[in-house]
């Protein structure tokens, strides 16, 4: 191969991989799990409360309106919550993070239920400490 096409292969790919990093900031096509916080990508703009939802609950920053709907509560009578389910008005979700123990999760645009937490060492979910619902107007 010559160098000329060394080069331009090497620009390719490092495009294409510009590219995907991009895609993947913007919105998860499905859950990802880190163990660090997150916060919303570049050009999102954050609504976050740091404890779990409640259901019935209604959140709002004035321009993206979050209720959420159905709340999972953990079976081991601590009333802990580790999952909930959203409508929304105003706005579209691009991403939901939910932070729980040492990991936090990250639902792309078409997920609205079964925002959970993962499960933990002993087959049971964290329970959750904050949710973060990116979105762009």
């Amino acid at each position: 191969m010559s160098r000329l096409n060394a080069r331009a292969l090497a620009a390719v790919g490092a495009t294409l991989l510009a590219t995907t990093a991009v895609t993947a900031v913007a919105a998860p096509a499905s859950a990802e799990t880190t163990g660090a916080n997150r916060t919303c990508g570049t050009g999102f703009t954050a609504l976050k409360i740091d404890r779990a939802p409640v259901e019935g609950e209604v959140i709002s920053d004035g321009t993206l309106t979050v209720t959420v709907t159905d709340v999972d509560l953990k079976v081991d009578g601590s009333g802990e919550a580790f999952g909930f389910a959203i409508s929304t008005s105003g706005a579209s979700v691009v991403y939901v993070i939910v932070k729980g123990g040492p990991h936090t999760v990250s639902y792309g645009p078409t997920r609205t239920t079964d925002l959970d937490t993962i499960l933990g060492p002993s087959g049971t979910h964290y329970g959750i400490s904050n949710v973060t619902f990116c979105y762009q107007v």
